[in-house]
C-alpha cells in the first residue's frame, strides 16, 4: 500500500474548497446529477455555501447531503484530517489525541471518530469464497477490579465480569495470505448465533478452518468442508490431503488471531477500554483498515472515499 504524508495531505486538503471538490469528485465521478433537469448539467461551485449551482435551473446540489459531513459545523478540513489520523496506524487514534491535535472539544472529538467509524461499516457485502478461517474473541476491561477475577477463553463470557464475545471470519487469498475479514460483536457464542452468521458471510462449499470448539461441528451439514486445529493440545497448524484433488491444505486459524490481535492492540492500549454499547463501531474500523491493507490506494483516502459515498443514494441517477 502506498503511503500519504502530511505534506501531500496539507497539499491537497488544505482548503475548504479542495475537501468539497473531492467529496463531489468522489460521489459524481461522472458529473454533478441535477435532480430538477433529470441529467448530469454543467455546475459551478458556490465555496460560501458548500454546494454547487446548476448552470441551467439554477438548482442547488450538496455534496455532503447524506454524508456524515452535513450540516457538521466543524469545517471539513477539520474532518478530513480526523480521518487522516485515524488511516495512520493500524491501532487508531484515540479521541483526546484528536482533541489535541484539532483545538476541538472532547466531546466533538469523540462524536466525529465514532461518525466515521459508524461510516465505515460495510455496505453490501460478497460473499467470502474458498478458505476461510474463524474464530472468537472475548473483549472487556484492561484489569480485573479484584485479585482472582482474570479468566482467560470462553470462560470470560460467564465468568464474575463478563467479557464480549466477538465472531470473526477472514477469508485467504489463493496465494494463502489473507484478504478481508468480517466481524460481529454477538450476544453469546452458541450455535444458533453463530452459524447464521457464517451462512451469510461465507458461500457454500467454501473451505472452513477453526479451532475445535463443538458449536462449528454442525459445518458439513451445512455445506462447508470443515476442519480444525486442537488448540487445546496445543496444535496449531496441521496439514489436510483432499481426497477428491490430492491438495495438500494448511489448516491454521494464524490470520484471524492475528487480526483479533490488531482489534486487542487497539481496543486495550489506545482507546483504553471500549463500551459495550460502541463496541461493534470499534470492530468496524480494524475490519476496513484489515481488509484493505494490501490495496494499492492509500489508506486515508481509501477511507476518506469509502466515507463520502457511504449512505448516499443519490450519488447516482436512477
Amino acid at each position: 500500500m502506498q503511503k500519504y504524508s502530511v505534506a501531500q495531505f496539507i497539499k491537497e486538503f488544505g482548503s475548504e474548497r479542495a475537501c468539497v471538490e473531492y467529496i463531489a469528485r468522489t460521489r459524481w465521478p461522472e458529473g454533478i446529477p441535477c435532480p430538477n433537469c433529470e441529467d448530469r448539467t454543467e455546475h459551478y461551485l458556490i465555496e460560501s455555501r458548500k454546494c454547487y449551482e446548476c448552470k441551467e435551473c439554477g438548482t442547488q446540489t450538496y455534496p455532503t447531503k447524506d454524508t456524515i459531513f452535513f450540516k457538521s459545523r466543524t469545517p471539513l478540513t477539520v474532518w478530513f484530517y480526523v480521518v487522516f489520523q485515524m488511516a495512520k496506524t493500524r491501532t487508531g487514534v484515540s479521541a483526546k489525541q484528536i482533541e489535541r491535535e484539532t483545538g476541538v472539544t472532547y466531546k466533538t472529538a469523540w462524536k466525529m471518530c465514532q461518525k466515521v467509524r459508524a461510516a465505515l461499516a460495510e455496505g453490501t457485502f460478497e460473499a467470502m469464497e474458498g478458505t476461510v478461517e474463524v474464530d472468537e474473541v472475548y473483549m472487556g476491561s484492561r484489569k480485573p477490579r479484584r485479585k482472582g477475577q482474570r479468566k482467560r477463553g470462553r470462560g470470560t463470557v460467564t465468568g464474575t465480569m463478563p467479557k464480549v464475545p466477538i465472531v470473526g471470519i477472514v477469508e485467504r487469498g489463493k496465494d494463502g495470505m489473507p484478504t478481508r475479514v468480517r466481524a460481529r460483536v454477538t450476544p453469546n457464542v452458541k450455535r444458533e448465533t453463530v452459524l447464521p452468521f457464517i451462512e451469510e458471510t461465507v458461500a457454500e462449499g467454501s473451505r472452513v478452518y477453526t479451532d475445535e470448539f463443538n458449536i462449528y461441528s454442525p459445518l458439513p451439514e451445512l455445506g462447508y468442508r470443515h476442519d480444525f486445529v486442537r488448540h487445546k493440545v496445543k496444535q496449531y497448524a496441521t496439514e489436510v490431503v483432499d481426497e477428491e484433488t490430492g491438495e495438500v491444505h494448511n489448516v491454521h486459524t494464524n490470520a484471524i488471531e492475528g487480526f483479533w490481535s490488531q482489534v486487542k492492540g487497539g481496543v486495550l492500549n489506545v482507546h483504553r477500554g471500549v463500551s459495550p454499547k460502541y463496541l461493534q463501531r470499534y470492530v468496524d474500523e480494524f475490519a476496513f483498515r484489515y481488509s484493505n491493507a494490501k490495496a494499492d490506494t492509500p489508506m486515508f483516502l481509501a477511507m476518506l472515499s469509502h466515507i463520502a459515498c457511504a449512505g448516499s443514494p443519490s450519488a447516482t441517477l436512477p
